[in-house]
């Protein structure tokens, strides 16, 4: 893909992902303040890192090998491996419409699927933020909201195809961004470099979930957003009547955050819970043609506004998903 750069800049913000304290420079000489080929190395212990199409591949070696030679590699590790294969096809090959929707469409598919953004809102875009990094970007499907709250993005994803869709999105929408493919458990960036880390349903897929949340809050300076599944007795409900799956097709556990939890790593860590709200909005991920319909037939406002008030009312009960806000050193 040409036209995918990342700054040197940009790599002086990287740390190694081998030995996870050496910072990485760009190795041999550079045409300029960019790098699009290449290799970076870490001053530490030596581990180089290669730049292909302007991402820097700033996985372990275990995780780009294959599941078919990952026999011998912990659960953790395959389990990295099966995530990385399994984004790397998924809604790609068979080109569907993957989450096409634009943040500010009107219609009921848009509504679905924006609502916990849309829902936080009117708390983050309080300020601008000098740098956001996205994690576990996948086909971008945030940027267009991140794009609001900063003119400095980084996308971060363990599939490398994914962050190609990403960045040919974000070509599409005008947006500069940088991509950074890593594992979320490990992130190759150092302590506080970004004022906001944010991640949209995608901790769940990792082995394990709060170890994602701890990295993101490392390397913020400011606050970390995410939304994921809420653990609670409608969820065990839905879960329990089909309606939601406890492993998801890409072979991952669905683990399910709960307030309290969440407490208890602001507790231990010294950092501040400041959101934490719970609703009950699911859909799906391509847009039926019914929805069009309703969309046509003016129906979909009225589905909206009962869905809201609904959230309003109960969410925080029976809530299925939850939205979180933690901040730092008392920003």
């Amino acid at each position: 893909m040409k036209g995918n750069i990342v700054r040197i800049e940009t790599c002086n913000l990287l740390r190694c992902t081998a030995c996870r304290r050496g910072a990485l420079k760009v190795s041999g000489p550079t045409p300029g303040p960019i790098i699009d080929n290449g290799c970076l190395l870490c001053s530490g212990c030596g581990a180089s890192f290669n730049v292909r199409n302007g991402i820097p591949i700033l996985l372990e070696e275990r995780i780009l090998g294959g599941l078919s030679d990952s026999d011998s590699a912990d659960k953790a590790t395959r389990q990295k491996i099966q995530q990385r294969e399994w984004h790397d096809h998924s809604h790609i090959d068979n080109g569907d419409n993957y989450k096409q929707s634009a943040y500010r469409d009107p219609g009921l598919f848009a509504f679905l699927l924006h609502y916990q953004l849309r829902e936080m809102e009117g708390v983050l875009a309080k300020r601008r933020y000098a740098r956001v990094a996205n994690i576990c970007c996948g086909h971008g499907f945030e940027l267009e909201y991140v794009s609001r709250l900063s003119h400095d993005i980084i996308v971060a994803d363990i599939s490398l195809n994914s962050l190609y869709k990403t960045l040919a999105k974000a070509a599409t929408l005008g947006i500069q961004v940088e991509a950074l493919c890593c594992d979320a458990e490990n992130l190759p960036l150092r302590d506080d470099s970004c004022d906001l880390v944010l991640t949209h349903h995608s901790l769940h897929h990792l082995a394990n979930p709060m170890l994602g949340v701890e990295e993101m809050l490392r390397i913020s300076s400011s606050r970390i957003v995410f939304f994921e599944p809420a653990r609670g007795a409608m969820r065990t409900l839905v879960r329990f009547a089909g309606l939601k799956d406890e492993i998801e097709e890409a072979g991952n556990f669905v683990y399910e955050f709960s307030r309290a939890e969440v407490k208890e790593l602001c507790r231990k860590t010294g950092y501040q819970l400041h959101f934490f709200s719970k609703c009950l909005i699911t859909g799906p991920t391509s847009e039926p043609r019914i929805f069009k319909q309703m969309d046509s037939a003016r129906i979909s406002p009225v589905i909206s506004s009962g869905i809201t008030m609904a959230n309003r009312l109960l969410g925080g009960v029976i809530g299925t998903k939850c939205s979180v806000i933690i901040e730092k050193n008392g920003t």
